[in-house]
């Protein structure tokens, strides 16, 4: 039968520990309908007795004979709660003996590579991340993709390399001829790009004379100066 009224309670003890509530059925309305009002005000108040533990007792015979088959219902109730609260709990303890086990390797992990989970933060780290990471974006025009990783690296840094990654953003960008080959700021942080010997590009319009050092050196004889650049032009 679909189900009629459901009854809210304090805490019940007969019913089950921490249990809130009981059912009365749709199908258990007839047994109300056959009672006076007075029996049927009787029946309700000695059922809530019932269910929060306060023992009633059935000194009238047409109550007794109400109450037993609700009281049966009742029983029954308990008993699928009870097993549907045991299987909750036993898969509760599955998730959580899993989780603990995946914590555990994770911990090891990160343990191995000298990161102490819970104590790398932001109040540790003396860049924020936040900052590289619209710095980095504005001055790339990059695509802002793979922040979560792109952060872990970040705290990874020292001190020391993330001062040197904040500040190499637009030597690096530039030292790119072609702008396609900028790398992710995940991928510049990991591979740490933020190291390397940076050349800018020559500006458009100047052109590089490779005979400066011999155009007016104070310390070498024009003849020679002249000899050696007859010499690069034979070439």
């Amino acid at each position: 039968m679909a189900l009629g009224v459901v009854c809210f309670v304090g805490v019940l003890f007969i019913m089950a520990k921490d249990k809130k509530g009981f059912i009365l059925y749709a199908d258990q309305k007839d047994i109300f309908e056959e009672l006076s009002h007075d029996y049927a005000g009787k029946l309700i108040k000695h059922i809530f007795r019932y269910v929060n533990d306060e023992n009633p007792v059935d000194e009238d015979l047409i109550l007794k004979i109400a109450f037993s088959s609700i009281k049966a219902q009742l029983k029954r109730d308990l008993k699928k709660y009870e097993a549907k609260r045991l299987i909750n709990s036993k898969n509760a303890k599955k998730r959580w003996d899993a989780t603990a086990s995946e914590r555990m390797r994770t911990n090891a992990k990160h343990a191995d590579i000298g990161i102490d989970i819970g104590i790398v933060n932001d109040k540790n780290i003396n860049i924020l991340f936040e900052t590289f990471w619209i710095a980095y974006h504005s001055i790339t025009s990059m695509k802002k993709t793979d922040r979560n990783a792109a952060e872990k690296y970040w705290k990874k840094l020292t001190d020391q390399e993330r001062v040197k990654a904040q500040e190499n953003i637009t030597p690096y960008y530039n030292s790119i001829k072609d702008k396609k080959y900028i790398k992710k700021a995940r991928t510049y942080l990991n591979d740490k790009n933020f190291n390397d010997e940076f050349q800018e590009p020559t500006p458009v319009g100047v052109s590089v004379n490779p005979y400066n050092e011999f155009l007016n050196p104070d310390w070498i004889d024009p003849r020679i100066a002249e000899n050696e650049k007859r010499k690069r032009f034979a070439k």
